[in-house]
């Protein structure tokens, strides 16, 4: 009777490990294509496109954000 307790005491964690590992392959394979498929349907870098990105300066940093470590609004 004492070799079935530990039979089954081994079964269930066996079970456990593997449900675990199993589950592990599961979030790394989710997580492995989180930027795309492949390289070449990737976005690119650089293009021939040019973007504007303006500046705005002396003015006032959006309401909103706390910028109680900053002890003031920073100007951006």
């Amino acid at each position: 009777q004492y070799n079935r307790v530990l039979n089954s005491i081994a079964k269930t964690n066996l079970l456990r490990t593997s449900v675990f590992f199993i589950f592990i392959l599961c979030v790394i394979s989710i997580n492995s294509f989180g930027q795309g498929t492949n390289c070449a349907t990737a976005d690119p870098f650089c293009t021939g496109t040019s973007y504007a990105f303006p500046m705005n300066t002396e003015t006032s940093a959006e309401d909103g954000p706390d910028y109680a470590c900053l002890c003031s609004q920073p100007n951006p």
